[in-house]
């Protein structure tokens, strides 16, 4: 008898928490636009040779920490990424591991950002992570990475 409890348990546990998943990445697959506040990271170097890590933020303001993905078509597998630096076209590719928006950027550098289908505590934003490949003619490789929510704005 205890065993069959404990299988019945299990699978409830289970089914709820697939289930909440589930929701969050059919939410994730209506988004058409997208706002992701950027928090804390760290950028690396190579000095002479010797990899550096440097913890910090995307931008030195908090209120510029922000991007917008806007015109997500998951079908086209097209976006529209709008930061402080202005609009770029991007790639869009969905699946169970969430929402990814791919940019290639002028230096023919790429900067990647997942949405999990994972939700907040508060259950109002997904967690967010940006990776940055940056090669900048005069600096080099200058990878960096940073971490955050997201919320959507508007759903098609």
């Amino acid at each position: 008898m205890k065993k069959i409890i404990f299988v019945l348990m299990f699978i409830l546990v289970a089914n709820t928490v697939f289930a909440e998943e589930d929701t969050a990445l059919s939410r994730l697959s209506r988004a058409k636009s997208i706002k992701c506040f950027w928090g804390e990271g760290v950028t690396t170097h190579w000095d002479k040779g010797k990899v550096s890590l440097e913890q910090g933020r995307w931008h030195p303001k908090p209120e510029e920490s922000v991007t917008v993905i806007d015109s997500i078509d998951i079908k086209t597998g097209k976006a529209r990424l709008i930061g402080n630096q202005g609009a770029v076209d991007v790639g869009v590719v969905f699946s169970a591991g969430g929402l990814t928006i791919i940019e290639s950027t002028i230096f023919e550098s790429l900067s990647i950002i997942t949405l999990f289908p994972q939700l907040t505590p508060d259950g109002d934003k997904f967690f967010a992570v940006m990776s940055r490949h940056m090669n900048l003619p005069l600096k080099g490789a200058l990878p960096s990475q940073f971490y955050g929510t997201a919320e959507i704005l508007a759903e098609q």
